[in-house]
């Protein structure tokens, strides 16, 4: 009778939570989707950002406005649409995958302009970053489907088990960590020196960058973590704390096209072009104002490279933290 009573319980208490978390992805969802549905479309015309911030800022827009859409579908879409009969919880997971996967990669890339000044043109080009970014989409869906389909086999398909994804994502905390301390150590060490401008605004940068993912991801991992090694996964606390820490992501989704899109100068003035397509003056008015900052930014490279060490770093990047002087 008393195990009865506590299953029914639970599942009140787990239907409660689907119904709260539920509210919450769609309420998320359509601000998700149509902030990144424009992210998409101003860093598509950004032409002048640098390739190595380009496509990683332009997959993850996408990563995230196909998350934003899958929010606003209902769960039962999945159940009946799909022929692997996937749940919403993989769909969702595997786009989170890759904007993790996408996160770590952008990380690395200032960490290899650092590291290697020398060699970064002929380690990082446009056709090796184009390939390392389009091999996170078949990753990504097929982990969900393989962790599922080992769930299912070993008949634990109902309780959450210390997973590969657990794994996978605990190490690219790790690894954006790692990568985030490295470059904040050596943006420090020239704050002596006067002929690299734009330290403080380099160290804010990389740590609103690394520290809204790790923020908005460490919390849900480590939840799910005690679930798989509590004794009692199923109670009530912890699937009320899960349907209030599942929304962290989301949140992050939300706020990645203002960190990734609309701090770079190039995307602000896109972002004037796109909205204000009917004002003519106002284009030419932005027209010039964007060549002139740009003509002002060339000089400010050439000048960096040819009385500095600092200039041959950065290979004409500005700032590690960016492609364009923002």
């Amino acid at each position: 009778m008393e195990d009865s009573n506590a299953t029914a319980n639970w599942t009140k208490v787990s239907n409660e939570g689907d119904v709260i978390l539920g509210k919450f992805q769609f309420i998320l969802g359509v601000p998700i989707f149509l902030f990144n549905f424009v992210a998409v479309m101003v860093l598509y015309k950004g032409k002048k950002l640098k390739f190595n911030i380009r496509i990683p800022a332009l997959q993850m827009a996408i990563s995230d406005m196909c998350l934003g859409l899958v929010l606003c579908l209902p769960n039962t879409f999945f159940d009946v649409s799909t022929v692997l009969c996937i749940s919403k919880r993989y769909v969702i997971m595997a786009f989170y995958l890759v904007e993790a996967l996408t996160v770590t990669v952008m990380n690395g890339d200032r960490f290899l302009s650092l590291q290697f000044p020398f060699h970064y043109s002929n380690i990082v080009v446009r056709s090796r970053m184009l390939l390392i970014c389009v091999s996170f989409w078949p990753i990504s869906v097929l982990l969900p489907i393989l962790e599922r389909n080992c769930a299912q086999t070993v008949s634990i398909a109902d309780r959450e088990s210390l997973q590969w994804s657990l794994i996978v994502f605990f190490g690219l905390v790790f690894i954006n960590l790692l990568e985030y301390g490295f470059v904040v150590k050596f943006i420090l060490k020239s704050f002596t020196s006067v002929k690299f401008e734009g330290n403080r605004k380099c160290v804010l940068k990389v740590t609103l960058f690394t520290g809204c993912f790790v923020v908005c991801t460490t919390p849900v991992l480590l939840l799910n973590t005690i679930c798989a090694i509590s004794a009692e996964p199923n109670c009530a606390f912890l699937s009320r704390m899960k349907s209030v820490l599942n929304v962290l992501p989301l949140v992050n989704s939300f706020v990645n096209p203002v960190l990734y899109c609309f701090l770079f100068t190039e995307c602000r003035f896109q972002l004037v072009n796109l909205f204000c397509f009917w004002n003519r003056s106002l284009l030419e008015k932005n027209k010039v104002k964007r060549n002139d900052f740009y003509c002002a930014y060339q000089i400010h490279v050439s000048t960096s490279k040819t009385s500095s060490t600092d200039g041959n770093l950065f290979k004409g990047n500005g700032c590690p933290c960016g492609g364009d002087k923002a």
